[in-house]
């Protein structure tokens, strides 16, 4: 059981960092373009 947990906790937490990076990249890049 601790292993299955571990297991979801990790592709979770990889899940939220994949999914804030292509958000703050994407905010960036659209922030980036109005500025210019």
């Amino acid at each position: 059981v601790l292993l299955l947990l571990s297991i979801a906790g990790i592709v979770i937490y990889l899940g939220l960092s994949l999914a804030s990076y292509l958000v703050l990249r994407r905010w960036h890049e659209s922030a980036l373009g109005k500025e210019n």
